[in-house]
Parts: structure tokens; C-alpha cells; sequence
């Protein structure tokens, strides 16, 4: 696959709920105007073997991590498996380039939290 070139194949790691929510919904339409395959790598809050074997069998080129907490409790495990499979990884949350990932596609909650307690002063202060 050259630089320019989009992934073909692509691995969404979530739970069979998120990959029928909205967001595995639209993760699916965006592939499919991209003309990339998706494939679940799927897992629950206590077991990513299924995940990985999927991961270890397909060998996407790419993996999506799902913004569901659990995969913040395995992240150095998707790192390293990322890592030895050389794919790029899209996280959900900026905390994870924050601890030397490539880069994520989503809100910063810091940040996001610092707004909301400056919203809150300003309600009660009648501002």
C-alpha cells in the first residue's frame, strides 16, 4: 500500500453494540463512499481475545478503536499489537496521543471539562 494510497481493509474494535449504533453505522457508510472494507473486531468489556484473533487472521491494514472506556484499560495492549502489525490506528479520544499514539479523532476531555465548569461559573454568576 503506497502513502497516497487509502487502506483497503480496515478493523472497527468495539463491542457488537457499538458496530450497530450509530457510530458502527457511520464508520460503515464513510468506508463505503471510501470503497474501504470494515470488518468487526469484536470484543467485550473483559475479553479482546476474539478481537485480536480477528486482528491476527484478516490483518487490516488499519483499526478504528471504538470510544468505549475499555479500550482506554487495553490501550497499551491495541498499541503493541498495532505496533507489530504495523497499522495505522485511529483512537477516540486525544488522551491516547498524549501517551505517544499516533492520533485520534475526537474530543479532548480535559479540555472539554474545563469548558463546562466556565459554562456552569458563568450560569451562576447571571452572565
Amino acid at each position: 500500500m503506497g502513502s497516497s494510497q487509502l487502506p483497503s481493509l480496515v478493523a472497527y474494535l468495539s463491542t457488537r453494540a457499538d458496530w450497530e449504533n450509530a457510530n458502527g453505522l457511520a464508520i460503515r457508510k464513510a468506508a463505503q463512499n471510501l470503497g474501504v472494507s470494515v470488518i468487526l473486531a469484536e470484543h467485550t468489556a473483559v475479553d479482546y481475545a476474539s478481537a485480536f484473533a480477528v486482528i491476527e487472521k484478516d490483518r487490516p491494514h488499519a483499526l478504528i478503536v471504538s470510544s468505549q472506556l475499555w479500550t482506554w484499560e487495553r490501550r497499551q495492549t491495541i498499541f503493541d499489537i498495532a505496533l507489530e502489525r504495523r497499522m495505522v490506528v485511529i483512537y477516540p479520544w486525544r488522551n491516547y496521543v498524549d501517551f505517544g499514539r499516533l492520533m485520534s479523532y475526537g474530543i479532548n476531555h480535559p479540555d472539554q471539562y474545563r469548558r463546562t465548569a466556565d459554562y456552569v461559573d458563568k450560569i451562576l454568576r447571571g452572565c
